[in-house]
């Protein structure tokens, strides 16, 4: 389930999660949300310099709330952390024309 947690240090924080059975999060592919001027931000991977391949192990008392992620977002978030490359929406070959008509 993807979501957008924010952490109680303020962090935003896009990723695939769930919860274990101790009540703690489980954070899958986590990126962090970065202000990038008044109308946009950015996604890049959160703690990039730590190996979070299994993902990241967080205490419940860090996690001040969860919404669901805009469509926008989630594609964003999609594209980043997929193996797969989607072609953009759209045509995708150049407009052909006949020639010696």
């Amino acid at each position: 389930m993807l979501k957008v947690v924010r952490m109680m240090s303020g962090e935003e924080i896009l990723t695939e999660i769930e919860q274990n059975a101790d009540g703690s999060w489980l954070l899958k592919k986590p990126c962090i949300i970065i202000p990038q001027d008044r109308m946009t931000i950015g996604i890049m991977p959160w703690m990039s310099y730590c190996n979070t391949k299994d993902g990241v192990n967080i205490s419940e008392k860090f996690v001040a709330f969860m919404v669901d992620p805009s469509t926008d977002l989630a594609a964003e978030y999609e594209a980043m952390t997929s193996k797969i490359i989607k072609p953009n929406k759209g045509l995708v070959s150049p407009q052909l024309s006949l020639v010696g008509e």
